[in-house]
């Protein structure tokens, strides 16, 4: 069994793989498993067929396996390869995954609830609108930014693509942090707006008069969802964050019903702002340790 590295071309292997079996985890994502390569070393291989992803944590520096979401027939052939490779430990698994696999190899696992990787979903319809008491401060923010900016949203062309890089950069300066994941993510994201064709995103800026002030990157991941992958702005401009997530979903989304904000992976702040757009639901995720 051979793992490789992800590279651009191997997005149409990945693409017909998740027509045939849907995914709903954005961990799973081709994108992210390119622009976050870097960090974790994401390779992949194929097992008669079925895709299986190693990657290396970045939290204890031991090898994961990834699994996307399939049927029992192919769980049970892909189980049974890992198995005869050696120790297996697995990540980001769905309830569904994870009954399967227990009844294939009854007490052959202990899965745990893996709280920060839970993925945000959204309903597209209250988050194009913000309507609702529950969202009435957000609606707020969005005001006072209008009311306060000359603003139009457009969509990321290659010149709006620069600008948008300047604005990431400026972001890495203002945490002003040596943190290896925040580091990370700016290099993921530039990745990711280089190669926006590529990976077939859809990008979205705020302009206020002649200035990129935030800007979002996501992909259609399945028939029902749409992942907001990257989301950045300058925090100068109050409420531009809640502007620019209604603006990028009323513009981009509206075919759709669900939106995936992703995990708030252990982040007390990512948590608290992803709950306080009151998601519809979280998808649990579960993992072994």
């Amino acid at each position: 069994m051979e793992f490789r590295k992800i590279t651009l071309e191997d997005k149409v292997i990945f693409d017909e793989y998740y027509k045939k079996y849907p995914q709903y985890s954005g961990f799973l994502s081709f994108v992210n498993l390119y622009t976050w390569e870097h960090f974790v070393n994401f390779r992949y291989a194929l097992i008669l067929g079925h895709i299986v992803i190693k990657f290396d944590s970045y939290k204890n520096n031991k090898e994961y396996y990834l699994l996307p979401e399939t049927d029992e027939t192919a769980t049970k052939t892909v189980m049974d390869k890992l198995f005869s490779s050696g120790e297996v430990r697995i990540s980001n698994l769905t309830k569904n995954q994870v009954d399967i696999i227990e009844k294939l190899y009854p007490e052959k696992f202990s899965f745990s609830h893996k709280r920060s990787s839970d993925n945000y979903y959204y309903n597209v319809l209250e988050m194009a609108t913000l309507s609702g008491k529950k969202l009435h401060s957000k609606r707020n923010f969005v005001n006072r930014f209008k009311k306060e900016n000359n603003y139009k949203y457009e969509k990321i062309d290659e010149k709006t693509k620069e600008e948008c890089i300047k604005l990431l950069d400026l972001w890495c300066e203002k945490k002003e942090s040596e943190d290896a994941g925040l580091k990370a993510e700016s290099y993921a994201c530039k990745i990711a707006l280089e190669n926006m064709d590529a990976l077939n995103l859809k990008g979205g800026a705020l302009r206020v008069d002649s200035k990129v002030v935030a800007f979002s990157l996501g992909e259609e991941f399945n028939t029902e969802s749409f992942i907001i992958h990257f989301e950045k702005g300058d925090t100068q401009y109050k409420g531009v964050f809640q502007t620019m997530f209604m603006e990028f979903v009323k513009n981009e989304c509206m075919h759709l019903n669900l939106i995936n904000r992703e995990e708030d992976m252990g982040s007390e702040g990512l948590r608290k702002a992803k709950l306080s757009y009151k998601p519809c639901f979280l998808l649990k995720m579960y993992g072994t340790d």
